[in-house]
């Protein structure tokens, strides 16, 4: 089945965040005031991360050849894939929640209002393909290739197909860190908040596992949601952090809501 081209969907109402209560209480402490709080983003190279970073790689490397082989200058050609230097933030659209999801992630809940924060370009939703579509997915970027670069050869001076061409190169570059498996991931809904490592960037810490994590600061008017979701295994010690969280945005003024939900 060919792929439709379709605008990337604005940012929702609500994007949640799944963690455990002792990052959580680090997330909303973290702040240099009480204006902001606090994510430590993780780099690419952990977990599935960089195994996902495969999947646009090759679609890279596909276009990228299939614009050598028409003798076609790109920008493509001078980008270098280095997961090192990608760091993200991951969020999900759905407010679903499972005890598995729970065992995974932790019980806390953090819902944030994003809206009119971020561009499209460093937090948006992921795309999920299989394996088997890249061929196809990489031909749809050659044919827009090919379309704009005509355009060009023909007019000389067409602006307009400058810009598609442009367009399209930034394309096939920034979706890279949102491509994801279908088969593995498909039910997560995940947005991710991509950044980049600067050369001099002090933003970058280790901790005692030695890997790599950004700090990544977010207004805190945009945390909108704290549930902390209670069983019969964590009940004393979740009703501890369910008071804390609540102190905390009481004192800092947040106009949060912080709930208890039971859960088996």
């Amino acid at each position: 089945m060919p792929f439709i081209k379709t605008p990337l969907r604005p940012v929702p109402e609500r994007l949640f965040h799944y963690t455990s209560e002792r990052a959580a209480e680090s997330i909303l402490k973290g702040g240099r005031n009480n204006k902001e709080i606090c994510f430590w983003a993780k780099n690419a190279t952990c977990k599935n991360d960089k195994s996902e970073l495969e999947l646009g790689k090759r679609i890279y490397e596909h276009v990228h050849r299939h614009l050598q082989n028409e003798g076609r200058h790109s920008l493509l050609g001078e980008v270098k894939i280095n997961p090192d230097l990608v760091f993200m933030n991951s969020f999900t659209d759905s407010a679903f929640v499972n005890s598995h999801m729970l065992d995974i992630y932790g019980c806390i809940r953090l819902e944030f209002d994003f809206r009119g924060l971020f561009d499209s370009l460093s937090l948006r939703e992921c795309d999920y393909i299989l394996d088997e579509d890249i061929p196809e997915l990489s031909g749809s970027y050659c044919e827009d290739f090919d379309e704009y670069l005509d355009g060009l050869s023909k007019g000389g001076s067409d602006f307009l197909s400058l810009i598609q061409y442009l367009h399209t190169e930034m394309g096939v570059i920034l979706s890279i860190p949102f491509l994801k498996h279908l088969k593995q991931w498909g039910m997560e809904s995940e947005w991710r908040h991509v950044l980049y490592r600067q050369p001099i960037d002090s933003r970058i810490f280790s901790l005692y596992d030695g890997q790599p994590k950004m700090k990544v600061f977010y207004p805190s008017c945009s945390l909108v949601g704290i549930t902390c979701f209670v069983s019969d295994a964590n009940k004393s010690s979740m009703l501890s952090y369910y008071t804390k969280y609540k102190y905390l945005v009481d004192r800092n003024k947040w106009d949060a809501k912080v709930e208890r939900t039971e859960v088996n």
